[in-house]
């Protein structure tokens, strides 16, 4: 019969400050220990601020990491319970709060959006700006070099294949991925002051 393992028999109810000690030493076992012993309440705990069994899930697992991730420099000010509730709680009322203002924002868009549909226009910021980066656009394909240009215009105008442009304009496909190269370079170049 080999050693006893620190998890076997009696030994399998260490403590909480034994279980944290052997994970500060990187103890593996020790921190699914914790994990095993933790996970449901927590979870409990975090979705009844939530609501949501997947939102408490990731809340608790987000804990859990970080409690790897400092296992080294881990000193709860009182029990390791309180410590991964009061983390679970601080977790869970962010997310909370996180989806309130998600939901604001959503809310805000979609009404938004209603009274722009109702009107059967599209949001005026989004005119402004597209119509901004289409005469961006057309200033910079027309400063491109004319060979540049037709093969440019050709693939993203028409939406003609690389073949299709080689043969309308008589050369290889390879030069046509050339000129396209170039003008892509181009074009970056000129819609940069966009970004």
């Amino acid at each position: 019969m080999g050693p006893r393992n620190f998890y076997d028999g009696e030994r399998s109810q260490a403590t909480d400050d034994e279980l944290v000690g052997a994970m500060r030493r990187g103890d593996v076992q020790a921190f699914e220990r914790l994990m095993y012993r933790y996970a449901s309440p927590l979870r409990a705990f975090a979705q009844s601020f939530l609501q949501n069994a997947d939102a408490a899930e990731d809340v608790v697992q987000d804990v859990f990491v970080r409690l790897w991730e400092t296992r080294e420099s881990l000193a709860p000010a009182g029990t390791l319970a309180g410590h991964l509730f009061g983390a679970v709680r601080f977790r869970a009322l962010a997310a909370l709060k996180h989806q309130r203002v998600e939901q604001r924002y959503q809310e805000r868009v979609s009404r938004e959006h209603d009274g722009d549909a109702a009107r059967g226009e599209p949001a005026p910021d989004l005119v402004v700006e597209h119509a901004d980066l289409y005469a961006a656009a057309v200033r910079a394909a027309q400063a491109l070099p004319s060979g540049a240009r037709h093969v440019f215009l050709l693939r993203w105008s028409q939406g003609l294949t690389h073949a299709e442009i080689a043969t309308r304009l008589g050369i290889s496909v390879k030069g046509v991925e050339i000129q396209l190269t170039r003008a892509l370079k181009t074009l970056r170049q000129l819609l940069s002051d966009l970004r």
